[in-house]
């Protein structure tokens, strides 16, 4: 990494994670929430559903679809703050170098999309930091 970026573009990547750090009681919290709103439903579920089965799969699937929201938005959070604290430039530029080397754009189910990440970052760079 340090023969592959500039140093601004380095010290973006560890505002990112170092963002992760500053954010991570209330990350854990939100996953406390979400999987306790994910127990709910699979109780409420459990006491009217006619198949047992029926509630497990309910629940495991609402609960992928909750932690996908909850890691997605964390991942998101971490760029805005990243961007924001070092150079939401510096950080366009490691994402867009990653968008390159990577196959396809299409994100994943903890992380949005770089080109979704670098379109957010981007209105970073008109505001007033």
């Amino acid at each position: 990494m340090i023969e592959e970026f500039h140093r601004t573009e380095i010290d973006a990547t560890f505002g990112h994670e170092l963002a992760h750090i500053k954010y991570g009681f209330r990350f854990i919290g939100e996953l406390s929430l979400a999987t306790f709103a994910t127990w709910v439903f699979a109780m409420l579920l459990a006491h009217f559903a006619i198949i047992p089965m029926i509630y497990i799969i309910a629940e495991l699937a609402f609960m992928m679809l909750v932690l996908s929201f909850v890691l997605r938005r964390n991942e998101s959070l971490a760029d805005w703050t990243g961007g924001n604290a070092t150079s939401p430039e510096a950080l366009v530029s490691v994402l867009e170098y990653f968008r390159a080397k990577c196959k396809g754009d299409d994100g994943s189910i903890t992380h949005p999309s770089f080109q979704a990440r670098i379109k957010r970052l981007e209105r970073l760079f008109d505001s007033d930091r």
